[in-house]
């Protein structure tokens, strides 16, 4: 499974009405046209019913995705502080008032915060992130989802948009609490000599990238096995052996 909200756009079509509606290729509401002619004629539907059904989809891809995950989710999620490296050249609206915002905002604001990395597996909705997040108190914090309208683009779409992001933030939250709790990894980089912060895989004292579950194989899978004499298990032995002879000896004096 690749994001947490997979099947979303399914959701999308059928509760617009639009599966089959034959423009342009699924999913259908991404299309201006389609964007263009809800909001001129909105659609006798229930927004609540919409979110619902995103809701129990997310539920299912969890319970359908979290046994099958390796790794514990991307110790960065929810983490607040301002990102460190944003692309100047990058033309959008919303990439240049983030960009020109966060350089002038106080402590009180981060941005771009992580919320699912990793939550279904290493690859999974790794650049799922919340635009701006001030924080109003202890504990309490405002997240804002940037949607500045182009010529293009319409209110549904950035609607759209915020409602999936809404439902994968949330899921984040309740389903990586514990990571933040979780046992960090004891490895530090060579080049600073500064912690890593990931959490550390369950059994393991270190993260996947510093070789959790990782090495070469023990016994006659090793590529060095001659005849077995110096195995863990072997030296193990002789020194069990060892300790036997000098309690006997000790016993007879």
């Amino acid at each position: 499974m690749k994001s947490i909200t997979d099947g979303f756009n399914e959701i999308k079509d059928n509760h617009f009405g639009l599966t089959g509606c034959g423009i342009g290729k699924s999913p259908h509401f991404r299309h201006i046209r389609v964007l263009k002619e809800l909001c001129e004629n909105p659609p006798a539907t229930d927004g609540a019913v919409l979110a619902d059904a995103l809701l129990a989809r997310i539920e299912q891809n969890w319970r359908a995705g979290r046994d099958k995950r390796e790794t514990a989710p991307s110790g960065e999620n929810w983490r607040f502080c301002k990102a460190g490296k944003m692309d100047p050249n990058n033309p959008s609206p919303e990439v240049t008032f983030e960009r020109d915002f966060i350089e002038v905002a106080g402590d009180d604001w981060a941005n771009q915060v992580p919320t699912s990395s990793g939550l279904l597996g290493p690859a999974a909705d790794g650049r799922r992130a919340i635009d701006l997040v001030e924080r109003k108190g202890e504990g309490v914090f405002e997240f804002v989802e940037l949607k500045i309208k182009i010529d293009d683009d319409t209110p549904l779409r950035a609607a759209l948009e915020v409602l999936d992001l809404g439902n994968a933030e949330n899921q984040g939250y309740r389903r990586d609490s514990n990571s933040h709790t979780a046992p960090r990894c004891t490895a530090r980089a060579k080049r600073t000599g500064l912690p890593c912060r990931a959490p550390a895989v369950r059994g393991w004292c270190v993260c996947r990238m510093h070789g959790a579950r990782g090495g070469a194989p023990r016994g006659a899978g090793h590529g060095n096995f001659r005849h077995g004499a110096r195995t863990r298990e072997a030296v193990e032995a002789r020194k069990a052996v060892n300790a036997l002879v000098r309690l006997f000896r000790e016993t007879i004096e």
